[in-house]
């Protein structure tokens, strides 16, 4: 589920020779910040490239932080797929990314269960001028050939905007 993915990404399939494995599956990153994250660093959860002999990538990892306030400056967060080995190899399917911010605690429930109505999803942030991708692996085909192709992931920033008839007061 892109809202909240807790899960790991799966392994690829392994090649047609003996000792030829699959990309592993990205991993599975969850930051739960009771402030502010201020993010200049990596967050990675990429699928490992398969080995030679045909062996397809492993797909991008989940990576979910809930903070108060996000930001930062060339730092990357990415849980991209694996590339495939070998002649006839697909790349893992790109991860999923989401980043909570500005979502109140009783607000939490109600957005896991998908009943929450004012949810605000975008692919960028203005507070954050980093990397921010969860892209799929490359393919490797012969030409010829038209075998499904991997499939980018899901990467978002999530907050919840306050209802119509509230009233904010600013000081």
């Amino acid at each position: 589920m892109f809202i909240a993915p807790a899960g790991p990404g799966s392994g690829g399939g392994g090649g047609l020779t003996a000792g030829y494995f699959g990309g592993s599956g990205g991993g599975a990153i969850n930051i739960l910040a009771s402030e502010d994250v201020v993010m200049n660093g990596s967050l990675l959860a990429n699928g490992g490239n398969g080995a030679a002999g045909n062996s397809g990538g492993g797909s991008g990892g989940g990576i979910w932080v809930r903070s108060r306030k996000f930001s930062g400056t060339g730092g990357v967060i990415s849980a991209a797929g694996g590339s495939g080995g070998g002649d006839m190899s697909g790349g893992g399917g790109g991860g999923r990314i989401s980043i909570w911010h500005d979502v109140p605690d009783e607000d939490v429930d109600r957005l896991l269960a998908g009943s929450m109505k004012r949810v605000v999803t975008n692919s960028t942030l203005d507070t954050y001028t980093g990397t921010f991708t969860a892209v799929n692996g490359t393919d490797n085909v012969k030409a010829g050939f038209s075998p499904p192709r991997s499939q980018p992931g899901t990467a978002v920033f999530i907050t919840v905007v306050p209802p119509a008839e509230t009233i904010l007061i600013v000081r």
